[in-house]
């Protein structure tokens, strides 16, 4: 592989809906194996349920075969002419909610079809696919769309694997009242900023108030009187850079971060240090859909620690599993090799015993600032 060049992910490039800021609900992904059937048929697929329940999308794939050419009478036919066949299988999506959305919910699909392969090494050829990508918006009185998306081909594809996201649209518009004067005072260093947070020996300026509400931590330190920081309405923060700190002020202010450049490790031990849940969660949904590369990184920063979450845990391993033949070699595999050796070993195993590919992947190049 030529360096700088971009890895293999088994899968093509996901472009992405616009605007950018729209808050992304849910990630998910499902595989369905293709039948060498005549009849149309609905591989089985799981509903998508966003987060307590607020939406709820049922998703139904439709999947048309190669149907027989119709009998006709062999005089219809002349010479060594061959009645006429249908090979094109065509797969159909639609959507329906079982649980309306309060609010609009744009419904990001991509469907692709490939065969089943062995794992990659260097001189495999890339499996053959294709894709189609679709959207849907789904909203109170609007719920269910016949036909998000269609995929017709003639290769014999083994699989098709079904991509989704979900964004609240309502939530891309830009923040409003107290929460915008409030985050444009911390970043202007207003005095209504009665606190500050402490790193590099920069201080960076925040609302006791807001600090006190997203987190329990903050909370105890900045409200009860036996801490030096309710007394001092300072807090010093070791261990973590100022960009992590930056950007963990954006989240608790705005409830995103427009842009994580590669601090998403100490975000989530930011989250876990001062008990955000809610970062968890979001910067899981951004560290899902990782390139090998980055997915390698944030195994050998997190280890066996149990900030990131066994899903989430066995997601990047798969992605790193999948694409070992293009990791060897790349400084991030051999830092990760140097950390944690056992584990490297174990993923090398894994590779040696197994005949299939163990996942597909999303493409990194839509993430960077835009979720």
């Amino acid at each position: 592989m030529a360096r700088g060049s971009p890895l293999s992910t088994g899968q093509p490039n996901l472009g992405h809906p616009r605007p950018l800021t729209m808050q992304l609900l849910l990630v998910a992904e499902q595989t369905a194996l293709l039948q060498k059937v005549t009849s149309q048929y609905q591989p089985t697929l799981e509903p998508l349920i966003t987060e307590q329940g607020r939406v709820a999308i049922t998703p139904v794939l439709t999947v048309t075969p190669p149907q027989p050419a119709p009998q006709r009478s062999q005089n219809q036919y002349y010479g060594n002419a061959q009645p006429p066949t249908t090979t094109t299988t065509t797969l159909s999506l639609s959507l329906g909610c079982s649980v309306e959305p309060a609010e609009p919910v744009l419904v990001h699909c991509k469907l692709v079809v490939s065969d089943r392969r062995s794992i990659q090494t260097k001189d495999s050829k890339p499996p053959q696919t294709k894709e189609v990508e679709a959207r849907a918006i789904l909203q109170t009185g609007l719920t269910n769309v016949s036909s998000v998306g269609t995929l017709s081909f003639d290769h014999p594809f083994e699989k098709v694997t079904i991509l989704f996201r979900v964004y609240d649209i309502v939530d891309g518009r830009p923040a409003s009242g107290l929460i915008q004067r409030l985050n444009r005072a911390r970043l202007e260093g207003s005095r209504s900023c009665d606190v500050k947070l402490v790193v590099d020996g920069v201080e960076l300026d925040a609302h006791r108030a807001v600090l006190a509400e997203r987190s329990p931590v903050l909370n105890r330190m900045l409200t009860t009187g036996s801490f030096k920081e309710a007394r001092e309405g300072r807090v010093e923060v070791v261990d973590f850079p100022r960009a992590a700190i930056e950007k963990f002020l954006e989240y608790l202010y705005t409830d995103r971060v427009e842009d994580c450049d590669g601090c998403e490790v100490e975000l989530l031990q930011l989250a876990d240090k001062y008990e955000v849940p809610e970062l968890t969660d979001y910067l899981e949904k951004r560290l899902w859909t990782y390139d090998p590369l980055r997915a390698v990184e944030v195994l050998n920063a997190t280890g066996v620690s149990d900030i990131v979450s066994s899903p989430l845990r066995r997601r990047l391993t798969a992605i790193v599993v999948d694409n070992l033949a293009d990791l060897d070699g790349t400084p991030e595999w051999a830092a990760f090799r140097e950390t944690h050796p056992a584990l490297v070993d174990f993923l090398v195993g894994t590779v040696a015993r197994s005949a299939e590919s163990t996942c597909s992947m999303w493409s990194q190049d839509h993430l960077a600032g835009q979720l």
